[in-house]
């Protein structure tokens, strides 16, 4: 994507100053430009990651984006249960089926946070 850039999944976290990561990515960002990025959300599943240095609730993770200047286009909840991508594999439209997507809200479920921003 022109002028964008992806964080990656997963990376974040493991971090020690991800503020300073997110605000060197809205500065190199053209005007528009976008990016995206994902994190394991603050459960507890999370810890069993010794190389986590911080978990991320959608909240927060939305606010270290605002704080470096970005606009949220999107954000939201993803399921990183196993199965989920071979069901989603398998589904016509390579998609995520809506119940799949309604079922990651819930906080039982082991889900990532994830944000697409721009730079104004």
């Amino acid at each position: 994507m022109l002028g964008g850039a992806t964080l990656g999944d997963e990376v974040l976290e493991h971090v020690a100053d991800p503020a300073a990561i997110v605000a060197e990515t809205a500065r190199v960002l053209r005007p528009g430009g976008r990016a995206f990025a994902s994190s394991p959300d603050a459960q507890r599943w999370v810890w069993d990651d010794y190389t986590h240095v911080r978990p991320f609730t959608l909240t927060g993770y939305r606010r270290l984006f605002t704080d470096a200047g970005l606009v949220l286009d999107r954000s939201g909840y993803e399921s990183v249960m196993p199965g989920i991508g071979i069901v989603s594999g398998i589904s016509p439209r390579r998609r995520r089926p809506p119940v799949l997507n309604a079922l990651a809200r819930l906080p039982i479920v082991q889900r990532n946070v994830w944000v697409l921003a721009r730079r104004p």
